[in-house]
């Protein structure tokens, strides 16, 4: 109907000139001719409507204002310069909800629920510089959980800074970090909490091994300075040097070892209040309320992963492992040493269906390490601890998995009752 329409107007308008042409002087003839010139164009580009033929110059030109393509041209240059700088950025993060049952000594029973959520960005700054930050629920800035009590009727959580750092790769042997980091040293959380984040700057180097010397083999090194506590004026700042020396080698097809010596060198610690210290479990020898031990330790770990035991993958990776601390310090007592060992049997990576075994034996002595730092759900936290783990993880459905954590722990030197904790977690990975 619409179409019908323009070609009568037209028609008549094709009519109404003709017939007014017998009338008209040379002047008006003229401006008649230039009429019915434009009415042929609007009449072309009707057909071309109609027929979908494509447009003449002249009515390409009618529906293309001048310097479009132009500005077509900029705005693709600013979509591609966008996406360039989202492909620059990482997003990742999970959510913990957690069932937690500890059935203590003398019938201190805790029943409670708790929830983890933490989220991470990183940007590519240049090709040698990246920055990354996360955040993190916790009922307090600890630094051994990020795990959020529900209770308080219904109040909201807090939300912390997690980590912030700065990394510098100059090449691939030569990285450099700054600021609040994951731990850059190979350890279990038998002496450093999973959650810890490392305050300071380090340095990481490696090298691989010439083939005709030992193939397949990488050396690598840490050195990094962390601030502990900042002391009053007079006093002498509380800090650690860390170093670490270590391998990675492909020993066969099927065998390969992972292994480090780590040297934590805490300075100032020794004859300080234990007041002092806000994170401390009090397990650590004191006088006075006065620390008694210095702590310099020596700290070696050994992992050996071995693939397709029977020739094939029906068993998935196995990962057997050894750790061992002493306490050096010329001022440390005789409960001075921690040793962990036990197996981790993992399937996948997140996938429905992967799953994942880990059990471990550990014994950590009374000045084995300073007791703010190791794993804060064995025997409640800190030192003078010994016992088992058990962890069994199966994955739901993809980045959805489901857990069982169960600890049954004592002191070794002390009380002889059992601590026993289970807990159940469903987590989330996105």
């Amino acid at each position: 109907m619409f179409k019908t329409l323009i070609i009568s107007t037209i028609a008549l308008a094709m009519i109404v000139g003709t017939s007014a042409l017998s009338f008209a002087d040379d002047a008006d003839k003229a401006r008649i001719a230039e009429l019915e010139r434009k009415v042929e164009e609007l009449t072309d580009l009707v057909h071309q409507f109609m027929d979908d033929r494509p447009l003449t110059n002249t009515t390409a030109a009618m529906k293309a204002p001048e310097g479009i393509e132009d500005r077509v041209a900029v705005l693709e240059d600013k979509v591609k310069k966008g996406s360039k700088w989202l492909e620059k950025l990482k997003l990742k993060g999970d959510f913990r909800f957690r069932h937690e049952q500890k059935f203590k000594p003398q019938g201190e029973d805790i029943n409670r629920q708790r929830i983890r959520l933490r989220y991470g960005l990183t940007a590519e700054v240049n090709d040698k510089t990246e920055v990354g930050f996360g955040l993190a629920t916790g009922s307090s800035d600890a630094p051994v959980s990020t795990f959020q009590t529900l209770e308080k009727e219904f109040q909201s959580k807090a939300i912390w800074l997690d980590y912030a750092y700065g990394k510098y790769k100059h090449n691939k042997n030569l990285t450099f970090l700054v600021g609040k980091f994951k731990s850059p040293f190979l350890h279990t959380d038998m002496l450093w909490d999973a959650d810890i984040r490392f305050d300071g700057v380090a340095l990481q180097g490696n090298i691989d091994v010439p083939e005709n010397i030992l193939a397949n083999t990488n050396l690598y090194a840490t050195i990094g300075y962390f601030p502990i506590d900042d002391s009053a004026a007079g006093e002498s700042d509380f800090f650690m040097i860390g170093n670490a020396v270590g391998l990675k080698s492909k020993i066969t097809d099927r065998v390969s070892l992972n292994t480090a010596v780590n040297f934590w060198d805490f300075r100032n610690l020794e004859g300080r209040l234990t007041s002092t210290f806000a994170e401390s479990k009090s397990t650590n020898s004191s006088s006075g309320g006065v620390v008694s031990s210095g702590f310099r330790i020596v700290n070696p770990i050994v992992k050996l992963t071995f693939k397709e035991l029977l020739g094939n993958d029906v068993i998935p990776p196995l990962t057997v492992f050894y750790e061992y601390a002493k306490n050096v310090d010329d001022a440390a007592m005789s409960d001075d040493s921690a040793w962990r060992t036990g197996i981790d049997l993992k399937k996948g990576k997140r996938k429905k269906g992967d799953w994942r075994l880990i059990g471990q034996y550990s014994r950590i002595e009374t000045d084995a390490f300073p007791d703010a730092f190791p794993d804060a759900a064995f025997n409640s936290g800190g030192t003078n601890a010994k016992g088992w783990e058990g962890i069994i993880e199966y994955y739901m459905m993809n980045n959805m998995s489901i857990d069982l954590d169960y600890y049954n722990t004592k002191a070794v030197t002390g009380s002889e009752l059992n601590e026993e904790v289970v807990q159940v977690n469903l987590t989330y990975y996105f």
